[in-house]
């Protein structure tokens, strides 16, 4: 989750720059899109370690043999790896898991700004009305 929000947050940061938009909020549109491109890309490099995880949830035998042996994650993932490949083994169900995650992501960065716009929005105001005039 950390490398996820922060890529969010350098893209959202490089739209502002790139389109001189410094001190205003960006449109749905850039935050769904930030959102989208972070939780992929972050999907994308940490599947692989999710993998074993994955595999031993749903009973495969190869990797209730590598728990039985106390063999560690990263020979379970070298082992499939060698046995399976890169994108039939390492990669194998990442289209369906982006395909839940990427709007589940995409949707909580959007909510979590747009809550924040309007709970900061909030509290100035009531701020400037608690304010004495001189």
């Amino acid at each position: 989750m950390g490398l996820d929000f922060a890529i969010y947050g350098r893209m959202k940061k490089l739209y502002k720059h790139h389109f001189h938009t410094e001190g205003t909020h960006p449109p749905a549109w850039v935050l769904l899109g930030c959102g989208t491109v972070s939780s992929c890309v972050t999907h994308v490099l940490v599947y692989p370690l999710l993998l074993p995880r994955i595999r031993m949830q749903a009973n495969d035998p190869k990797a209730l043999e590598i728990q039985r042996f106390h063999k560690t994650m990263f020979c379970y993932l070298r082992d499939i790896y060698r046995e399976e490949g890169l994108r039939r083994g390492l990669y194998r169900g990442l289209s369906p898991s982006l395909a839940k995650v990427v709007p589940a992501v995409s949707l909580s960065y959007f909510f979590y700004e747009r809550i924040s716009q309007y709970l900061l929005e909030r509290d100035r105001k009531a701020l400037a009305l608690q304010t004495p005039k001189i």
